[in-house]
């Protein structure tokens, strides 16, 4: 069991993904063997519906690693990797930029890798058509992009910034933008990227986590903030605009200037 989770969970956030989950299914999931869930979680990642009581697996699911295993140990033809999420995830581009936060684990990422690896895979695929599109707006037109996305299962959300701004400009935009979405969807944490329209390969990341408080200050700052659509209504639309601002406005940056003496020439 250990050799078949070590090889196939083979990086540190993986494995500690499915441990995680695992766990937390300890009184509802039954299986004859270990594998058998470990199989589940290689085909369909590890989810099940608060509303089940009881799941039995049947043996029968372990087939495919079974056959992987031997593959890697005796040398037989066959797929040494199951058909599933590390087969399928991996041509997406989320999958690509959890490959980059498994390689380079930072503090603002480490968390969002746990999260988004536990995202069906709908949701996947379609939060990295979403940042597909950002990349293509962003090559056309050369200007920064953004995406928002509440992640309401794992009760936090997302907003990826796609631009080759400098960071010292790129990154105080996100954290601003971040904690505004953060402040109107009363969350305990949200996540920020912030990736290259070239290759939407990941430039940088942040974490907000902090309780939620009301503020006068925020609740000015976010009067005109549009509400985060759902994903797929914002693929319809390509990317959901918010309203123009004006120049005697207070600059949705965060930084509390106006938007005429803050980011109007940036």
């Amino acid at each position: 069991m250990l050799d078949a989770m070590t090889e196939m969970l083979d990086s540190p956030l993986r494995m500690l993904s499915y441990v995680d989950r695992r766990t937390k299914y300890s009184d509802i999931l039954m299986a004859s063997h270990e594998l058998t869930i470990l199989s589940y979680h290689l085909k369909q990642n590890l989810w099940l519906d608060e509303e089940y009581d009881m799941v039995v697996m049947s043996d029968e699911i372990s087939a495919d690693l079974d056959l992987a295993m031997l593959v890697r140990r005796d040398n037989i033809p066959g797929k040494r990797t199951p058909d599933g999420i590390l087969t399928r995830f991996a041509a997406t581009t989320l999958g690509r930029i959890v490959k980059q936060i498994e390689t380079k684990p930072e503090p603002g990422t480490i968390d969002l890798g746990f999260t988004l690896l536990t995202l069906g895979e709908k949701t996947f695929v379609e939060v990295s058509k979403g940042i597909d599109e950002l990349a293509k707006l962003a090559k056309k037109d050369g200007k920064s992009h953004d995406l928002t996305i509440g992640l309401k299962s794992a009760g936090t959300g997302l907003t990826v910034h796609c631009n080759d701004d400098p960071i010292r400009i790129a990154g105080p935009r996100l954290q601003a933008h971040c904690k505004r979405r953060k402040y109107t969807e009363r969350a305990a944490t949200w996540f920020g990227i912030c990736v290259l329209p070239s290759d939407t390969s990941l430039r940088f990341g942040l974490n907000l986590n902090f309780k939620w408080e009301r503020s006068d200050e925020m609740d000015t700052l976010t009067q005109n903030l549009a509400k985060p659509g759902k994903l797929h209504d914002l693929l319809k639309r390509t990317v959901a605009k918010e309203r123009k601002i004006g120049r005697n406005e207070i600059c949705k940056c965060g930084s509390g200037k106006k938007y005429k003496k803050c980011c109007l020439n940036q």
